[in-house]
């Protein structure tokens, strides 16, 4: 991940990072240790039900699975926050970037109808039928994130 811009906005850390071999953008805000979401997977369930764990089949890794997901009682940070494909990242470092008492939660550009340059190449869409998501276009979905993070204080 190669970082693009490096910015704070409302007291929060904001970065935009740039996928280094597929080429698209994602948006992270830092958040400190006395925001209700520190520490918090973005699909965790945060009405208390635990989880089970789960082996990941793509590296040593476990997550967890959380039976509620799909219930309407179920609120996870995904579930709250309202960004551009929704919240695809939380976590307690980023590529390039490690903070003391920062926890992370971001978002990708690499969804459908999202140009992702890469993807582009090998698989070429119709023109019209995708949008490359600039750093404009990044910038203003951060605002949007810190608004509602610090909504949810």
């Amino acid at each position: 991940m190669l970082i693009c811009e490096k910015y704070q906005e409302e007291n929060f850390q904001c970065i935009i990072l740039k996928h280094d071999k597929m080429g698209h953008l994602c948006g992270y805000v830092g958040i400190s240790d006395g925001h209700p979401f520190f520490g918090k997977n973005y699909n965790q369930c945060l009405n208390g039900c635990e989880g089970e764990e789960n082996p990941s089949i793509f590296s040593e890794r476990t997550f967890k699975n959380y039976p509620c997901l799909w219930k309407e009682n179920h609120n996870s940070i995904e579930k709250l926050i309202d960004v551009h494909g929704g919240i695809t990242y939380s976590d307690s470092c980023l590529p390039n970037e490690n903070l003391d008492n920062v926890w992370w939660i971001g978002f990708d550009c690499a969804h459908l109808g999202d140009l992702v340059p890469k993807m582009e190449e090998i698989f070429p869409s119709n023109p019209g039928d995708v949008e490359y998501r600039d750093e404009n276009y990044v910038r203003n979905e951060i605002s949007n994130l810190v608004k509602q993070l610090k909504e949810q204080r």
